[in-house]
C-alpha cells in the first residue's frame, strides 16, 4: 500500500482502533502486517471468514471473558534442555491455557459450523492449566500447602527462626550484659541475626563481628551461640529454593513436552484474533460486508460514513456507471467534497482489509491493486518545495504507479498556480489516466475542467447540494450535474465583513459567465427530475402491492374452488365404495343361498347406474378444470413464435391439465418431468407447452440492453468446480437466460465445500431485483449443497 495514501486517509488510526479489539498481544503485533489485499478471490475468502464472526455479535455479545497474557517470550525460553522459567512466567501460561479453554468450550457448542471448526483448532490443555494453577497463586508464586516437600521444609525454617529469636533475646535481656547493646532488637546482615554491641564491650562477648557502623562506636556481632542457628536456618532455605527451582524445572519441562502443541495453539488464537478483532471493531461502528465489484465496472458507495466522523457523520450516496472513467465533484466549500473523497478511498482499503465498514449492503467497492491519493497541502520547506510543485512531486509518482485497477483521488488538482495553465494541466493528467484507463475520482472548481467532463467520454460531472435559503451545504451529491463553488455565500457564513462580500458581489453582477447560468439550470432540472423519478418509483411501489394483493386473492378463491370440487368427488367416491360394499354382502348372501337371482339383477343394475352418474359428474369436474387452465393461459397472438419441447419449459400434463416442468430428455419423445415434488417420465402426446406471447422487440430511445440467449437455460445450474469469479458470470447468464425463455424456477448446484461458492452465489441473487426469493433444496434433493431460485 502507498504510505503517504494511508497517512492522508488516515488508515493507521482505524488499525489502531482494531488493535484495541484484539484480545492477545501476538494479535496486536500481527494486525500491524496484515496486508491490504488486493486479489479478488483472496478477499472474498478472508470476508468469508470474519462473517461468522459478525454475525455472532450481532445474535448474541455473550463470549468468554478473555485473559491472554503475552507467553511467546516464555515459549521460546522454554525450548532448551533444563531451561526453567519463572513463577509469573508459568502463571501467564496458565492463564493463557484457561481462556484457551473456555473459547474452546464455546466454539463447540456454536450452531455455526463455520465457527465450531474453529474448537478443533484449539488444543486442549486443561490438564496442565490445572496443574500450574494448583501449585501457582496469582503472583506466580509457589503455594507451599500443595508441595509437601516445601511443607516440611517451610517447618524447618519456622523452627530455625524460633530458636534464633529465642537466643537472641536472651543476650539482650540478660541483665549482666545489658549495658554491652546498644539496641534492644536484633537485626539482619546478609540474612544472618546479629546484634549490635557498643565498640568498647568487644572484649566482653564470644562474637564474630560482621560489620562497624560509621562512626565505629557499634560493632555488629554474631554470638557464637547463634552461628550454628543462623548456619541451619541458611540451610533449610537454600534447599527450600532450591526445592523451589526443582518444581519450577519440573513444570517448565511439562511446557517443553507440549511446546509444539502449544506454538500451533498460539498461531491459531493469534489467527482467531485477528478475526475477532476485524468482527468487533465492524460491529462497534455499525458496519456491515459490501458487495465487491470489478475496476472498470460500476460501483456505488450507499449511506457511507467516514469511520473517524461518529454518529455526526452525514451519509453519502455516490453511484458510479461502468463506462465512467474519471469523476469530478464540484460545489461549495465545506460542503463535503474532501469528506467524500476521503470516505471513499478509506472505505476502499478498509474493504480490502477484510473489515465491515460503515456503509449499507448495497455498497459496491471495486478490488483496487493500488489507492493513490494527492489530498491536502505538501508543501516541504526543507526541500524548497512549493504547494503546487509539492502536488506535481506527488501527481508524478501517481503516474509511475497507478495502473488499469487503481483508484486515484484527486483533491483541487493542477491548483496553486494560474488558473488557465492549471484547468489545461488537469485536462491532461485526466487524458492521460483516460488514457491508461485508470479510475479518477477528484474534486474542482475550475470551469473549464466542468465543461471537459461535458465534452468528453468517460468523464462524469457531479456536486455537492448547496440550499440557497440557508446558504448552507445539504452534504448531498448531485449526479451529472457540476456545482459553483458558492464562494460569497461561505465568505459571509464563516465572517467576513458583510460590506466586503457585498462589493463582490456587485463586482460580479452583471459579468456572470454563461456557464454559472447554465450549472444553476441544470442542477434545479436534475432536482426535478430527481423529485418525478421518487414520485414514479413510490407509485409503482403501491401498483405492485395492490398486484400482489389481487393476486393473492385470486388464489385464495381458487384454491378454495377446488377444495369444495374435490370435497363433492370424495362424497360420490365414499358412496361408492359403500354401494360395493352392499354388493360383496349380498353377493355373500347369494352364495349361502338367502337371495334369489332377481334381486341380484337388481342390485346390479343400481350399482351400474351409480358408477356411470360418478363417472359422468367426474369427467365434467376434468372439462371444467380443463377449461379453466386454458382460461389462465395467455393468447397467443397469430403468428408469434411457438414454445416448444426444452428444458426447464412448464407444460400441462394430460389427463387433467397438471402443470409441471421439463427436466431432461429421457429418449426420444419422452422427457422427465417435475409435477410439484414428484416426477416422472412421459411421452410428448401427453404433455403440451405451455404457451407464452414472445413481445415484439422495439428499438430503444436512449439505452439499448441485449443478453445473449444463444443458448437455452438450464433447469439445474452445476458449479462445482468453478472458480468464484467464473461461477457469478455463468448464474448472471442463466437468471438472464431464464428471464427471457420464461423459466421461473431453476436449481444452483455449488456444493458444499468452504462455502466461498454458496455464500457468493446467494450474495448475487440477493442483489439482483428480478429473483423473488431463493432457497436451500429439500435434504433428499442435496440440501445446503444446492440453492433453488424463482424468478
Amino acid at each position: 500500500m502507498d504510505l503517504t495514501t494511508a497517512e492522508t486517509l488516515e488508515f493507521p488510526r482505524i488499525l489502531a482502533q482494531v488493535a484495541g479489539f484484539c484480545m492477545t498481544d501476538e494479535g496486536r503485533e500481527r494486525l500491524a502486517d496484515q496486508p491490504v489485499v488486493t486479489d479478488p478471490a483472496a478477499l472474498e475468502a478472508l470476508k468469508g471468514e470474519v462473517k461468522p464472526w459478525l454475525d455472532l455479535l450481532v445474535r448474541s455479545g455473550d463470549v468468554p471473558a478473555s485473559d491472554f497474557p503475552p507467553v511467546q517470550k516464555a515459549l521460546d525460553r522454554s525450548a532448551p534442555e533444563g531451561a526453567s522459567l519463572d513463577g509469573r512466567e508459568l502463571k501467564a501460561l496458565a492463564r493463557y491455557l484457561s481462556s484457551a479453554a473456555a473459547w474452546k468450550r464455546y466454539l463447540a457448542g456454536c450452531e455455526v459450523d463455520a465457527l465450531r471448526v474453529w474448537a478443533l483448532r484449539l488444543g486442549d490443555f486443561t490438564v496442565l492449566a490445572q496443574e500450574l494453577h494448583r501449585v501457582l497463586d496469582a503472583d506466580g508464586a509457589v503455594i507451599e500447602d500443595h508441595v509437601p516437600a516445601l511443607v516440611h521444609l517451610r517447618s524447618e525454617i519456622s523452627r530455625s527462626r524460633g530458636e534464633i529469636d529465642a537466643t537472641a533475646r536472651s543476650f539482650l535481656r540478660d541483665s549482666d550484659q545489658r549495658e554491652f547493646w546498644q539496641d534492644t532488637t536484633a537485626t539482619q546482615k546478609d540474612g544472618r541475626t546479629v546484634l549490635a554491641l557498643k565498640a568498647n564491650f568487644k572484649g566482653r562477648v564470644g562474637a564474630v563481628v560482621h560489620e562497624a557502623s560509621a562512626s565505629g562506636q557499634t560493632l555488629f556481632v554474631e554470638p557464637y551461640e547463634l552461628v550454628e542457628k543462623n548456619n541451619r536456618l541458611a540451610e533449610n532455605q537454600s534447599a527450600w529454593r532450591a526445592e523451589v527451582l526443582k518444581l519450577f524445572k519440573e513444570l517448565t519441562a511439562k511446557v517443553r513436552d507440549h511446546r509444539e502443541e502449544l506454538k500451533a495453539l498460539l498461531e491459531n488464537l493469534t489467527a482467531l484474533d485477528l478475526l475477532w478483532a476485524r468482527a468487533r471493531w465492524g460491529y462497534s461502528v455499525k458496519g456491515t460486508f459490501v458487495r465487491s465489484g470489478k475496476a472498470g465496472q460500476a460501483w456505488a458507495l450507499v449511506q457511507a460514513r467516514h469511520p473517524l466522523l461518529g454518529t455526526g457523520a452525514v451519509p453519502i450516496d455516490l453511484a458510479v456507471p461502468g463506462d465512467t472513467a474519471v469523476l469530478l465533484l464540484s460545489g461549495p466549500n465545506t460542503g463535503g467534497k474532501t469528506v467524500s473523497l476521503k470516505t471513499a478511498g478509506l472505505l476502499s482499503l478498509l474493504h480490502q482489509f477484510g473489515l465491515p465498514v460503515p456503509a449499507a449492503p448495497e455498497t459496491v467497492l471495486p478490488v483496487w491493486d493500488g489507492v493513490w491519493t494527492d489530498i491536502g497541502d505538501h508543501q516541504s520547506l526543507d526541500q524548497a518545495l512549493s504547494t503546487f510543485s509539492s502536488h506535481m512531486k506527488r501527481m508524478a509518482e501517481i503516474f509511475a504507479g497507478a495502473s488499469p485497477r487503481s483508484l486515484v483521488l484527486l483533491d483541487e488538482m493542477a491548483s496553486g498556480t494560474d488558473p488557465l495553465e492549471g484547468g489545461a494541466l488537469g485536462m491532461s493528467f485526466l487524458d492521460h489516466f483516460i488514457a491508461q484507463r485508470v479510475t479518477v475520482f477528484g474534486t474542482t472548481h475550475h470551469g473549464a475542467l466542468k465543461n471537459y467532463a461535458y465534452t468528453r467520454p468517460g468523464v462524469r460531472n457531479a456536486s455537492v447540494e448547496f440550499d440557497q435559503g440557508s446558504g448552507r451545504p445539504t452534504y448531498r451529491i448531485l449526479p451529472d450535474v457540476p456545482g459553483p463553488s458558492h464562494a460569497l455565500e461561505t465568505a459571509a457564513r464563516v465572517g467576513i465583513p458583510e460590506a466586503l462580500v457585498a462589493r463582490a458581489r456587485a463586482i460580479l453582477e452583471g459579468g456572470e459567465t454563461d456557464v454559472a447560468s447554465v450549472i444553476r439550470t441544470l442542477r434545479d432540472k436534475q432536482l426535478e427530475l430527481k423529485a418525478r423519478e421518487d414520485e414514479v418509483a413510490a407509485k409503482e411501489r403501491d401498483f405492485r402491492e395492490d398486484r400482489r394483493k389481487t393476486d393473492l386473492l385470486r388464489l385464495k378463491l381458487r384454491q378454495r374452488e377446488a377444495e369444495l370440487k374435490l370435497s363433492g368427488l370424495g362424497e360420490m367416491n365414499r358412496f361408492v365404495a359403500e354401494s360395493r360394499r352392499t354388493f360383496e354382502r349380498l353377493v355373500q348372501d347369494i352364495r349361502e343361498g338367502q337371495l334369489s337371482a332377481e334381486r341380484i339383477k337388481e342390485v346390479r343394475a343400481f350399482l351400474a347406474d351409480t358408477g356411470a352418474s360418478l363417472e359422468e359428474q367426474r369427467k365434467a369436474l376434468e372439462d371444467e378444470e380443463i377449461e379453466r387452465t386454458k382460461e389462465e393461459e395467455p393468447p397467443v397472438a397469430p403468428g408469434a413464435p411457438v414454445l416448444g419441447f426444452l428444458e426447464g419449459r412448464d407444460v400441462y400434463v394430460e389427463p387433467g391439465s397438471r402443470r409441471g416442468s421439463l427436466v431432461r430428455r429421457a429418449g426420444k419423445g419422452r422427457w422427465v418431468v417435475a409435477l410439484g415434488s414428484v416426477t416422472m417420465t412421459l411421452d410428448e402426446a401427453k404433455m403440451r407447452v405451455v404457451q407464452t406471447q414472445v413481445p415484439p422487440k422495439r428499438k430503444a430511445e436512449l439505452v439499448s440492453i441485449s443478453v445473449a440467449t444463444d443458448e437455452p437455460p438450464v433447469f439445474s445450474l452445476d458449479l462445482r468446480g468453478f472458480r468464484l469469479e467464473e461461477a457469478l458470470q455463468a448464474v448472471e447468464k442463466q437468471v438472464d437466460r431464464a428471464l427471457t425463455s420464461g423459466l421461473n424456477e431453476f436449481s444452483i448446484v455449488h456444493g458444499l465445500g468452504e462455502g466461498v461458492l454458496q455464500k457468493g452465489v446467494q450474495e448475487y441473487l440477493r442483489g439482483r431485483r428480478e429473483v423473488k426469493k431463493y432457497f436451500f433444496s429439500h435434504p433428499e434433493e442435496g440440501g445446503f449443497g444446492k440453492t433453488v431460485v424463482q424468478l
